[in-house]
């Protein structure tokens, strides 16, 4: 998350900004989300000329990134080295399980003040400036739900997803357990709209009803899929971020 004394620091400062010498609190989306909305107005002053400068520098800096992601996915057979590796299931366990865990604690658990964090109510929400802290719980909840189904996904059509594989295993009662739980939680989502800083603040009783949800989806996954698939989940929700 972005720390509004942090990024502060850096508009206070004379120096030429240099993204790459700042630490991850003072770059990168939260921070361009802080400057776009939660400084708009200095922005577009007259006198937010470091404002502006610094927006530029992350936004070259985040172009930066991307092209390194593209360039690693597209030329370093990335596909196959995965697919060739003996442990590419259970690292790809473990990734949902760092997901589902990421989604229930912090962008739900922490704000809605169920885990003790002092993060609660809208600042510590994933995107409070911008109000967008729902569309991005849901963004990841499908980044889980395509890649777990490969749902609207174009692969070769002999490459099984999990939840086919979980199937020709013989374990149908697990898959439909994640399949209608994962239905579940999309549409107790659906009920926080039109914005999770507006549910924490009117409905919180339907937000700690979605974060159970997902804390059922990741029992399932952690469990459930982990003993079917006969893989070992690496990561709890005490490993941090």
């Amino acid at each position: 998350p972005r720390r509004p004394q942090h990024i502060q620091g850096v508009l206070a400062g004379t120096e030429t900004i240099q993204i790459e010498q700042l630490g991850t609190s003072r770059k990168g989306l939260p921070v361009m989300e802080y400057l776009l909305f939660h400084e708009a107005d200095a922005l577009a002053s007259a006198g937010g000329t470091r404002h502006r400068q610094y927006l530029n520098e992350l936004g070259d800096d985040l172009v930066t990134q991307a092209e390194i992601l593209v360039s690693e996915w597209d030329g370093g057979d990335y596909a196959q080295n995965y697919l060739n590796s003996s442990n590419a299931q259970n690292m790809q366990l473990n990734q949902w399980v760092v997901l589902l865990e990421n989604i229930k604690n912090k962008r739900l658990g922490d704000p809605a003040g169920l885990l003790g964090s002092a993060a609660t109510g809208p600042d510590g929400l994933e995107a409070p400036d911008s109000d967008y802290s729902l569309a991005l719980v849901e963004a990841a909840l499908e980044g889980f739900a395509e890649s777990y189904a490969l749902e609207g996904l174009s692969l070769q059509s002999n490459v099984p997803d999990t939840a086919e594989y979980m199937i020709a295993l013989g374990h149908r009662p697990v898959q439909q357990q994640i399949a209608q739980q994962l239905s579940l939680v999309r549409a107790h989502l659906q009920q926080l709209q039109p914005s999770l800083a507006r549910a924490l603040a009117e409905k919180p009783e339907q937000v700690e009803v979605a974060y159970e949800d997902i804390k059922t989806l990741l029992r399932y996954v952690k469990v459930d899929l982990a003993n079917a698939l006969n893989q070992t989940v690496n990561f709890t929700d005490n490993d941090g971020d």
